[in-house]
């Protein structure tokens, strides 16, 4: 199955093109301005480097966040009408499930994938992990300062297992006040792979996809604009 892979979430946006759930080739880059010309533009250049025609293309999917408003708006948006131009299945996949699904433990612990929200702020979200079974949803997405993150996990009795870019940029911070060593704490790249999010999507893909309408941003917390308006 030849899969287009969309992540514009933040400022470093990543497009992959995957077949048989191998990736073929990836790019990355950092933007500031005119994503949505970088988001067609690679697309054009990974068809080239692949040699693929884009009427090739049998799957989408595409990042939801947690990330950037305006980010995610573009990313969702040019993910759902190449699905829809090429009449082809499309999945939407959380950053922070698809950091959540890299972590096997051999005991039982919380994962919790961290992504730095900015604003000194973290994206997070808390999973029960049992070896041999399914991971399990203990606490919906949130975002919190880090304060309030340790606060949290500071009640919770199970093991931690903390992973993400937002986990390391306080890295320090969490292992001394939660007490925990070094070993217990995740070597994982801190972004999610371009595999972890396929093999999430990849069931869903192949049973035909997930309903468009379905597919929206995972904002988490209020656009500027909401908040102006709120006061």
């Amino acid at each position: 199955m030849k899969v287009i892979f969309v992540d514009t979430s933040t400022p470093h946006i990543r497009l992959a093109l995957l077949d048989n759930a191998q990736v073929i080739c990836e790019k990355e880059r950092t933007t500031h301005n005119g994503q949505t010309s970088h988001v067609f533009q690679f697309c054009h250049e990974l068809l080239e480097q692949s040699k693929w025609k884009i009427e090739e293309l049998q799957g989408v999917v595409v990042c939801i966040g947690p990330g950037s408003f305006t980010g995610l708006r573009i990313g969702i948006s040019f993910a759902k009408t190449l699905a829809f131009t090429l009449n082809i299945p499309i999945c939407g996949v959380s950053s922070l499930d698809a950091l959540a699904a890299q972590i096997t433990l051999p005991q039982e612990a919380l994962i919790v994938p961290l992504i730095d929200a900015r604003r000194g702020e973290l994206y997070g979200k808390i999973f029960s992990f049992h070896p041999h079974q399914k991971r399990e949803v203990k606490e919906e997405a949130s975002v919190l300062t880090p304060e309030k993150w340790i606060e949290k996990l500071s009640a919770q009795k199970e093991n931690l297992f903390l992973c993400g870019n937002g986990f390391y940029a306080f890295k320090e911070q969490f292992l001394s006040q939660l007490s925990l060593e070094e070993t217990d704490v995740s070597s994982l790249p801190p972004e999610a792979s371009v595999n972890s999010f396929f093999a999430l999507a990849q069931k869903k893909l192949s049973n035909g996809g997930e309903d468009q309408n379905k597919i929206l941003p995972l904002y988490i917390r209020p656009s500027d604009a909401e908040k102006t308006l709120s006061l």
